[in-house]
């Protein structure tokens, strides 16, 4: 059988996230990488296939299966994938050498999100890439629902299959404040709008508004 087509679920990792990767260097330099709504760990495969560690959490079981199950057919070293709800106290995840936040913080209210990055920035290694894409406020989403404060929102609309998430929007300025204990660089920062349609229910087209960042955290020496 053809490797991929035995791969289970998402069988390739984000675009952006890609362009991360290797537009950083990931590729000669491995080292331990979180993924927080890590799926069934796309994403991180492509970092195990570059030798490195991986750790990811994910809010459902039945995909951090195929995650394991994944790597093994990839013959790749296996993975710590952790279930768990990121509105539940959070493990220590221990030194990290890089952080991913693909499309997660935004299912989060904003306080929470805010005591999440509280809570991995610790971890993070002097010069740590970390990656963030989240939605803003001009998504089809922001405000269809039940309102949070914040500019956080319960869905009630159900094309998007997101009815009752919530859904945290943000300008960049609100994200890279909420960031801010990460201390990442700003002299390593890159900015991306992402604008584009996308299919929904009964063939709906919505149009998504996201912004993915990244950047490095500061070395030892920027910081003193």
């Amino acid at each position: 059988m053809n490797l991929y087509a035995a791969l289970e679920g998402l069988k390739f990792p984000d675009e952006m996230v890609t362009r991360f990767f290797f537009k950083n260097g990931l590729q000669a330099a491995p080292g331990r990488v979180l993924e927080l709504g890590c799926g069934n760990a796309n994403n991180l495969a492509l970092f195990g296939a570059y030798g490195w560690h991986c750790a990811g959490l994910d809010i459902a079981p039945e995909l951090l299966a195929q995650g394991q199950r994944n790597f093994q057919r990839l013959a790749l070293a296996p993975p710590q994938l952790m279930a768990g709800d990121l509105n539940d106290p959070l493990p220590d995840f221990g030194p990290l050498d890089a952080l991913l936040l693909p499309s997660s913080l935004y299912y989060v209210h904003v306080d929470r999100a805010r005591q999440i990055v509280h809570h991995v920035a610790p971890m993070l290694a002097p010069g740590a890439p970390v990656f963030c894409r989240f939605r803003t406020p001009a998504d089809h989403r922001h405000g269809q629902g039940d309102d949070l404060g914040q500019d956080c929102f319960r869905l009630t609309i159900a094309e998007t299959s997101e009815l009752g998430c919530v859904n945290a929007f943000y300008t960049l300025e609100r994200m890279l404040d909420l960031l801010a204990p990460c201390g990442i660089d700003t002299d390593t920062l890159r900015v991306m709008t992402l604008v584009f349609d996308n299919l929904g229910r009964d063939e709906r087209m919505i149009r998504n508004n996201e912004i993915v960042l990244w950047g490095r955290t500061k070395t030892a020496a920027a910081r003193t």
